[in-house]
């Protein structure tokens, strides 16, 4: 988002949407990819600031490096630990729970004053009472909840994409003066 809407769209709305980073364990890495990519184009309306989501799985070669200099469970930390500001929102994504470098993650996440977002497998495991809200998937086997998690994140990608209608401008036929118009999702 340039500034100049940053700025209008703070004066409109009291702030500025949020930028998402994305943590995720589990060893399909593409998935953990495509909610980021979801939510930072198929958001996009003319006249609305844009989303910045963000993947921590996209860079292997810097999570090779920090894999390799301190400890596996610190490769979305350390990333992190470059870019969040308080308010940004981070969600975690972990079908056991108890994945300790989305856990590092979203302690971190928590220093920072952010919010903290998971989706988990169905029993949450220690990231559900850490969080500030959770979706647990159902299912029998992590397939299944893998499965629920891409279900999610297509919705969420909708809800957003409203979201984000909802704060554009559109021009008004009668003066041709640009206005926010709230749209219902």
């Amino acid at each position: 988002m340039n500034e100049r809407k940053g700025r209008r769209f703070r004066a409109l709305h009291g702030h500025v949407p949020p930028p998402l980073e994305l943590v995720g364990s589990e060893v399909w890495q593409t998935f953990h990819e495509a909610p980021a990519l979801d939510l930072a184009k198929n958001t996009i309306m003319a006249g609305a600031p844009r989303l910045k989501a963000i993947s921590l799985t996209d860079n292997v070669p810097l999570i090779t490096a920090w894999s390799n200099d301190t400890a596996y469970e610190h490769i979305f930390a350390e990333q992190l630990a470059n870019m969040i500001e308080p308010g940004d929102v981070v969600i975690g994504i972990s079908t056991s729970g108890n994945s300790s470098n989305v856990i590092n993650a979203l302690l971190l996440a928590r220093q920072y004053r952010a919010a903290t977002i998971a989706l988990l497998g169905a029993r949450g495991g220690k990231i559900k009472k850490m969080v500030d809200a959770y979706v647990l998937a159902p299912g029998q086997n992590i397939e299944q909840e893998e499965d629920a998690h891409v279900i999610l994140t297509h919705v969420i990608t909708r809800h957003m994409r409203e979201v984000v209608r909802s704060y554009a401008e559109v021009p008004t036929p009668a003066d041709g003066i640009r206005t926010t118009a709230r749209v219902a999702p």
